[in-house]
C-alpha cells in the first residue's frame, strides 16, 4: 500500500528493532524461541546496514524519517539433513516435486512470514505495509544449507534487498538494484 505522500521526502530511517509476533511465540520452543530470536536480531543488523547507505539512521522521530517496524509472525526451521538428500538424490527431488505440489512448499524446508509497516516517523502516517512468506528452497549450493534456520536467514536477506529496491524505486532512484531470489 502507498501513500500520496512522496518517498522521496523522507532521508531517515528510524529502524524499530524486528520482534516475534505475540501471537506465535507461545507455540515456538525455549530453544525455537532463542533461535528466531537470534534470526530476528540479525536481520535487524543487516536491515540496518543496508539503509544506512542510503538513509541516515535515526533513533527517534526526526523530520523526514520513515519508522520502519517489522514483525515475525511465522516460522519453521529445516530438517536439515533430510532436507539436503532431498537435493542430491534424483529419487528424492521427484518426491519432493508431489510434495510441493500438494503442501505449496517443498519437504524438509524452512519458510518464515513477516509483517512490515513503514510510517512517517513523526505524524504516524502509513506510507507502506505488507506481509509476505517466503519457503526454502532446493538449491543446494548455499551458504546456510547446513543451518537449520538458513532458509530462514535466506528469505530475510532477500526482504532486506527487496526493501532497499522498493524504496529506491519509490523514491526515483537512477541505480536501483532488483535483487534475485
Amino acid at each position: 500500500m502507498h501513500s500520496r505522500t512522496s518517498i522521496a521526502a523522507y532521508d531517515k530511517v528510524e529502524l524499530a528493532p524486528v520482534t516475534i509476533s505475540q501471537s506465535f511465540s507461545p507455540y515456538l520452543s525455549p530453544k525455537d524461541k532463542e533461535d528466531l530470536n537470534q534470526v530476528s536480531r540479525s536481520f535487524y543488523e543487516v536491515l540496518s546496514q543496508k539503509f544506512s547507505k542510503e538513509y541516515a539512521l535515526v533513533k527517534h522521530p526526526t523530520p523526514g524519517s520513515m519508522l520502519i517496524q517489522v514483525v515475525v509472525t511465522h516460522a519453521e526451521r529445516s530438517w536439515v539433513a533430510p532436507s539436503f538428500l532431498s537435493k542430491v538424490s534424483w529419487q528424492l527431488q521427484a518426491f519432493n516435486s508431489v510434495l510441493t505440489y500438494f503442501r505449496g512448499k517443498p519437504a524438509f524446508a524452512g519458510e518464515i512470514t513477516i509483517e512490515f509497516t513503514v510510517h512517517d516517523s513523526m505524524t504516524g502516517a502509513l506510507l507502506f505495509a505488507g506481509i509476505d512468506r517466503r519457503v526454502g528452497g532446493q538449491k543446494l549450493f548455499d551458504k546456510e544449507v547446513f543451518n537449520s534456520w538458513g532458509d530462514a536467514k535466506n528469505s530475510l536477506q532477500f526482504w532486506t534487498d527487496q526493501a532497499v529496491y522498493h524504496l529506491c524505486l519509490a523514491r526515483g532512484g537512477p541505480n536501483c538494484t532488483q535483487p534475485k531470489a
